[in-house]
């Protein structure tokens, strides 16, 4: 069986995901080193992107964008176009494509997306990806990429290669699928974690057996499906006339070590790529999520320029909250959506946390807050007092505390005659997931989902509320109060 085919037998549970929209790629890039083109009309291209789940928020959000997503199963790519179509995105397209028979004719694109792709397809494919990337890539273009990585992927990896063999004479995909579970089931129960190995085995099969049946299927019983470690990886990428600028600053960077060891480690004559494929290893990480730019891009070494900076917004994750007034002398806490806090009592950084907390669910411009801070104190807002903020803004993006992007959201009123997002409708085409514009995800029960598509069709927000609703009139207030507070923005007509 190969690969498109597989997917039209057990369908890849599509999302959008957060860490790959340019908005945010773009302002990681700048803290890079590199001056990333802005969002608002780039060309943005997707390999693998199924029926286009990742890109109906940003060609929604982006008018004067294009994106174009490849995949080589064609019922997604016709269903992405239909969705489209069906909405209003003219911007967006799909394409049958199979990026090993080269780049085609689509041109250049200022942001490349591959998120579940380089460590599902044949080894021996992996330089006609990074080829084809190149090629695909504009000047100062960023290439987003993620992998399995070794060697924490290893128990899994051990744990693959067993169900491959032990499911080999298994036809019908449901039982092949049935019996890897049932494997994975027996063997967590079975291994007695005496040792290190013992027990990573056995953390790999309790994980094989929680997996869906769409993950269990695509990420362990394909025929391809090797990790490769971030040294290979550079390697590869450095091949090809690519050049990796650094990890992408979500959830997976949340992993500490020891700060000695870190001391020890940031201390080794490496280069800045080499340092973070130690620290992977030092940590046993199973998945990487890399950025990259082409070779002869431009590139500022070291702290990123002030200037540089300006353009990048900064937005608490999912309203964020102060455990105390920011005035004063009393230490704040900062939380959010994870499970983090960030705690200061320096009166600049204070300020700052509650400039966040105050434009949510809007992004500040990093400028704007800067100055707030800055006037607020009396301070002088030279490159040292501007630094630190950024420093500190950037330490709490890493714990995720705090989020960044390249273009504005706006914080618009509730309106009294809503229209549904096209971006959200499209999404309801594909399942009960809609996405923020700051893509948070919120999962609706299937009365909230008729309640949410019946949107369109109201005159006015009481009309919505009184007829027709499977919801309570009280519910249905709550949830639209719900989503536009978390930045679901409805459009008024």
């Amino acid at each position: 069986m190969d690969l498109a085919e597989s997917y039209s037998h057990v369908a890849y549970a599509y999302q959008c995901f957060a860490q790959t929209q340019p908005t945010r790629l773009g302002a990681w890039a700048k803290l890079l080193g590199i001056d990333a083109p802005s969002p608002e009309a780039a060309r943005v291209l997707e390999i693998g992107s199924g029926p286009g789940m990742n890109l109906f928020a940003f060609a929604a959000e982006h008018p004067r964008a294009e994106a174009v997503g490849l995949d080589i199963h064609a019922p997604s790519v016709e269903r992405g176009n239909s969705i489209a179509t069906a909405h209003g995105l003219s911007n967006l397209r799909f394409l049958s494509h199979d990026f090993s028979a080269g780049p085609g004719a689509l041109g250049t694109f200022d942001y490349v997306i591959a998120h579940g792709v380089l460590s599902w397809i044949d080894p021996a494919l992996r330089e006609s990806f990074f080829r084809a990337a190149r090629a695909w890539l504009a000047p100062t273009g960023i290439f987003y990429v993620n992998f399995n990585a070794r060697p924490g992927f290893a128990a899994l990896g051990e744990l693959r290669t067993l169900l491959l063999h032990l499911t080999r004479n298994e036809t019908h995909h449901r039982t092949r699928i049935e019996r890897a579970r049932a494997i994975a089931g027996g063997l967590s129960r079975a291994i007695q974690p005496k040792t290190a190995q013992q027990a990573a085995l056995r953390e790999a099969a309790s994980a094989a057996f929680a997996m869906s049946d769409s993950r269990l299927a695509h990420d362990l019983l394909e025929p391809a499906g090797a990790p490769l470690d971030l040294a290979e990886f550079s390697e590869l990428a450095e091949a090809c006339d690519l050049r990796s600028i650094g990890a992408t600053f979500g959830s997976d960077e949340r992993q500490e070590l020891p700060r000695e060891v870190e001391a020890e480690l940031g201390g080794l004559p490496v280069e800045p790529v080499d340092a973070l494929a130690l620290r992977d290893f030092a940590l046993g990480k199973s998945y990487r999520e890399m950025l990259l730019s082409r070779r002869d891009a431009p590139r500022t070494e070291g702290r990123p320029r002030v200037e540089v900076c300006a353009p990048i917004r900064f937005f608490s994750a999912n309203g964020a909250s102060l455990d105390a007034a920011p005035g004063g002398t009393t230490p704040v806490h900062f939380s959010g959506f994870s499970t983090h806090r960030a705690g200061t009592d320096r009166p600049a950084h204070k300020l700052a946390l509650d400039g966040l907390r105050r434009a949510w669910p809007s992004s500040v411009d990093s400028q704007t807050l800067i100055r707030e801070v800055g006037t607020a104190l009396g301070a002088k807002l030279d490159d040292s007092f501007e630094q630190g903020l950024y420093d500190f803004l950037r330490a709490l993006n890493r714990a995720r505390l705090v989020d960044l992007r390249l273009t504005k959201v706006p914080a618009d009123a509730f309106p009294e005659r809503p229209r549904l997002l096209a971006a959200i409708a499209a999404e309801l085409d594909l399942g009960d997931t809609i996405w923020s514009l700051h893509h948070i995800p919120r999962t609706l029960t299937p009365d909230e989902r008729r309640f949410v598509l019946s949107i369109d069709g109201a005159t006015s927000r009481a009309e919505l509320l009184r007829a027709g609703s499977p919801l309570t009139e009280e519910r249905a207030s709550d949830l639209l109060e719900e989503l536009r507070g978390s930045g679901f923005f409805f459009a008024c007509e």
